[in-house]
C-alpha cells in the first residue's frame, strides 16, 4: 500500500423481512513506511592480487564483487588506471583496478588493487636453415633467413654465431664444410630468445682443371721422351700438383701412348686430363755386309764369287733379310764392283751398306807371241 492516512465507512444490509435498526461506523486507516535497517554493502577486486606481477598480454580481467543484503549481489569489470612507469608506453608497468558501488540508498563502497604487468618472456626466434651449397672458392657467401619477434617489442634484430663467438650475417662468406651456427634476440626488458642449433653446409665437389702439354709427334731416334709439367686449378684450394703417368723423362714405346694427368684437392676430388706421345719410327735398319774381297779372274768376263750373306736388323722390327743389287754366286768382271745391300723396315725407313769385290787378273797366259798379242788386243779394248 502507498503510504498515507485513508477514511473507512462501514454499512450493513440485510435482505431478510424482519426489523433492523442501523448506524453507519467511520475510521481512518493510517498506512506508513515500515522501519527498515540498511546494511552497509561491500566490494572487492577478484581476479588479481595487490603486488603481484602479470605477464604482458596474459593480466587476468579485474573485477568488482559486491555483496549487497538489501539490493542482492553482483560483479562488474573494474575500472582500470593508465599504466605508468617508464615502459608505460609499451604497456609495461604499474596498474591499479578500482571498483566504486553505491546501493539504492545511496551508501557507497569502494576497493583498489594495484599491481606489475611485467615482460619475462623471451623473443622467439625462427630460423630458416638453408640447403648445401656448392662451393664458388676458397669462402663461399651463403644466404639463410633468421628472424625474431617479442610479444612486447615486437621484430628484434638477431644474431648468429658460432659456440667459439664468430659472428656470420646471412649472405656472409663461409668456408668449405659445416659450419654450426645459433641466432639470437633480446628484447628490452633484457630477455634473450635462442635459436636451436643449425648447420650451414658448404659442399666441394668440383674436380680440379687440369692442363696437360700438347699431343706430342717424337721420333724413336731420342732415348727419352720428355714433355712440360702438367699444372692444376681448383676453385677452393688454388694451385695444385699434378703428376702424370708415363712420367716425364721416361722411354715411349714406338707408337700412341696416351698420359694421363691427375691432380686431387683437399676434398678428395681428382681431376684428369691427357694428351698423347706418339712415337714414330724414324731409324733405318742396320745392314751388316761381308768384307770386301779380292779374287782372281778365271775368265775373260771375269770370275763367279761368292760371299757371305749380309744381316740387318732394326730396333723396332727386329731382323730383317736384305737385298743386294749384286747376288752371291754371280759373275762379277774384272775391275772393283761395289755392291750395295739394303733392308727396310715396316715403317719405310731404309738403311744400306756396301762393300767391294776386286776381280784380278794376275795370272800370266802360257802361250804363243801372237797368243800374247791377241790377249793385248783385247786388254786394250777393254781399257
Amino acid at each position: 500500500s502507498v503510504v498515507g492516512n485513508y477514511s473507512i465507512t462501514v454499512s450493513v444490509a440485510d435482505t431478510g423481512t424482519g426489523t433492523y435498526e442501523t448506524a453507519g461506523a467511520t475510521f481512518i486507516l493510517a498506512v506508513t513506511k515500515p522501519v527498515v535497517t540498511n546494511t552497509s554493502p561491500m566490494v572487492t577486486v577478484k581476479n588479481v592480487i595487490a603486488g603481484s606481477a602479470y605477464e604482458f598480454g596474459n593480466v587476468p580481467v579485474a573485477q568488482c564483487a559486491v555483496v549487497d543484503k538489501e539490493d542482492g549481489n553482483s560483479t562488474f569489470d573494474a575500472s582500470l588506471s593508465p599504466i605508468t612507469g617508464t615502459r608505460a608506453a609499451d604497456g609495461l608497468g604499474s596498474q591499479t583496478a578500482s571498483c566504486n558501488y553505491d546501493d539504492a540508498e545511496g551508501v557507497n563502497a569502494k576497493a583498489s588493487v594495484t599491481y606489475s604487468i611485467v615482460d619475462t618472456r623471451k623473443p622467439l626466434v625462427t630460423v630458416d636453415a638453408p640447403a648445401p651449397t656448392e662451393a664458388t672458392g676458397a669462402l663461399t657467401p651463403v644466404t639463410f633467413a633468421a628472424s625474431a619477434y617479442d610479444a612486447v617489442d615486437g621484430s628484434r634484430p638477431v644474431t648468429c654465431k658460432t659456440s667459439g663467438g664468430t659472428v656470420y650475417a646471412s649472405g656472409g662468406s663461409f668456408p668449405v664444410g659445416s659450419t654450426t651456427l645459433t641466432c639470437s634476440a633480446t628484447d628490452k626488458a633484457g630477455n634473450t630468445g635462442t635459436s636451436d642449433p643449425f648447420d650451414v653446409v658448404v659442399t666441394d665437389t668440383i674436380a680440379p682443371v687440369v692442363t696437360t702439354s700438347a699431343n706430342l709427334v717424337v721420333g724413336n731416334d731420342a732415348a727419352t721422351v720428355r714433355y712440360d709439367n702438367a699444372t692444376a686449378d681448383d676453385l677452393v684450394d688454388g694451385a695444385l700438383a699434378a703428376t702424370c703417368s708415363p712420367a716425364s723423362g721416361t722411354r715411349f714405346a714406338v707408337g700412341t701412348t696416351t698420359v694421363t694427368c691427375s691432380a686431387t684437392d683437399n676434398a678428395g676430388n681428382t681431376g684428369t686430363n691427357t694428351f698423347t706421345v706418339e712415337v714414330q719410327d724414324v731409324t733405318k735398319p742396320v745392314v751388316t755386309v761381308p768384307a770386301d774381297q779380292t779374287v782372281e779372274a778365271t775368265g775373260p768376263n771375269g770370275a763367279a764369287v761368292t760371299y757371305d750373306a749380309a744381316t740387318a736388323e732394326d730396333d723396332v722390327d727386329g731382323v730383317l733379310s736384305p737385298a743386294c743389287d749384286a747376288a752371291s754366286g754371280s759373275v762379277f768382271p774384272l775391275g772393283a764392283t761395289t755392291v750395295t745391300c739394303s733392308a727396310t723396315d715396316k715403317a719405310g725407313n731404309k738403311g744400306d751398306s756396301t762393300f767391294t769385290i776386286t776381280v784380278e787378273d794376275t795370272t800370266k797366259p802360257a802361250v804363243s807371241r801372237w797368243r800374247d798379242r791377241e790377249l793385248q788386243r783385247v786388254r786394250n779394248r777393254r781399257r
